[in-house]
């Protein structure tokens, strides 16, 4: 007998080994479900919220149609005719400004050319000027130099006379 009642325990104890593995998966399992449960009550409030959201664009909707039924097709198509000659009249000023401003760029460019052209033949008159100058001042200083050579020359020249005439006074006298 007391091989049995060892095989009874030991039995026993396999049967509890696989009850145990089965309240692990079933706790898996009701936790698994309370995530799904949670995920959905969220899923719920979000299409609740969704409904909510879609009933006031609905009743908007609503309201446009019938703001568009008592204002009626014809009022519509006299407003947006009335638009479309308003827009080609902003069309046609825009347009002249346009042309107003691309006159007056071609004017300005005009004008600044002829400020450039001006400008350089005002520095082409100045640049001759110089040049002329330049040239006189070098005439003057080249007749300058010979006046001196001369003026140096005529120094020595009077000097030698000057000498002479000492010497020939001395001469006399003695």
């Amino acid at each position: 007998m007391p091989k049995d009642n060892v095989e009874v325990f030991l039995q026993a104890e396999a049967e509890a080994h696989q009850l145990v593995e089965q309240l692990v998966k079933l706790k898996r399992e009701t936790e698994s479900y309370a995530a799904a449960h949670t995920a959905l009550e969220k899923a719920g409030g979000g299409l609740g919220e969704l409904s909510g959201v879609l009933g006031g664009v609905t009743q908007r909707l609503g309201e446009v149609v019938q703001t568009l039924r008592s204002i009626g097709t014809p009022e519509l198509l006299r407003a947006q005719e009335a638009s479309t000659v308003q827009l080609e009249a902003l069309s046609s000023r825009v347009v002249s400004l346009i042309d107003t401003a691309r006159k007056l760029h071609d004017d300005l460019s005009a004008r600044v050319q002829g400020q450039e052209v001006a400008a350089q033949a005002a520095r082409d008159d100045l640049r001759a000027q110089l040049e002329r100058h330049s040239s006189e001042t070098q005439a003057v200083q080249a007749e300058l130099a010979r006046l001196r050579r001369q003026l140096f020359w005529g120094a020595g020249v009077l000097l030698i006379a000057i000498g002479i005439a000492a010497a020939v006074s001395m001469l006399a006298r003695g």
